[in-house]
């Protein structure tokens, strides 16, 4: 369990150091999450399984914390 929380932990602090040093692009991230789930011909807990499956496909331990 400490490593899904030390991985969550970075993840924070990097998003707050994007956020800080690159702010467009950090806006530009945020637009794009936005527009993933926002309501379409998908519904979200298929988008969520989507999102799972690339990150599994791409062994983002992060994107799976």
């Amino acid at each position: 369990m400490g490593a899904v929380k030390e991985i969550l932990e970075k993840r924070v602090a990097n998003r707050a150091r994007l956020e800080q040093e690159a702010p467009n692009l950090y806006a530009g991230f945020n637009d794009l999450m936005k527009a993933y789930y926002k309501p379409s011909a998908l519904e979200r807990k298929h988008k969520e399984l989507c999102a799972v499956a690339a990150s599994v496909a791409t062994r983002c331990i992060p994107c799976l914390a």
